[in-house]
């Protein structure tokens, strides 16, 4: 992507928003580019805009939380995240995430609930397994602890081992399983 790319998806997406201002999906791009930029407040904004336009945007409820949990704001953060599991109860990260506000909040009976349905919906994914680890450790699960720790570890390592073959494969048309 050239340097400019990202200054003219911006007027791109404004010039969608000024022709139709219940754009939803341009509300939402610029929104991400403004998180790409670290432009929150900008970011928040268009992604109220998405919801207003479509409370069923699932993804601007997943993103406006992970705002409100950078900004410890934590309430907000599950509110969203809680809304957007209702809309797609399959979506690991979710979890992944509600879980690591149960864990901040020291709830560690919640945070092993969210990481091990987390886990369930995509037991491949090392970090809700890491963090279920927290979990078990701030509980004086230590043995728990450990077998996640070790499986994440383990998991992560793979990833990063087979990853660039993988990618060197799909490049060169070469079927490879899927992680």
């Amino acid at each position: 992507m050239s340097k400019n790319e990202p200054d003219k998806s911006l007027a791109d997406f404004n010039k969608a928003i000024e022709l139709d201002p219940k754009a939803t999906l341009a509300y939402y791009h610029r929104a991400n580019l403004a998180c790409e930029r670290k432009e929150y407040d900008k970011a928040l904004e268009d992604y109220n805009t998405v919801i207003g336009n479509d409370p069923e945007f699932d993804w601007a409820y997943h993103v406006r939380g992970w705002i409100y949990y950078r900004r410890r704001d934590y309430d907000k953060a599950l509110a969203d995240y809680e809304k957007a599991i209702h809309l797609v109860p399959t979506e690991t990260v979710l979890y992944r995430d509600r879980g690591n506000i149960a864990l901040m909040r020291k709830q560690y009976d919640q945070a092993v609930a969210d990481f091990s349905k987390s886990i369930e919906l995509d037991p491949k994914y090392p970090p809700p397994r890491l963090q279920r680890s927290r979990a078990w450790m701030a509980q004086k699960e230590y043995g728990k602890a450990l077998a996640d720790y070790k499986k994440a570890e383990r998991r992560q390592r793979l990833l990063l081992l087979h990853r660039p073959r993988a990618v060197s494969r799909r490049l060169s048309g070469s079927q490879i399983p899927e992680w």
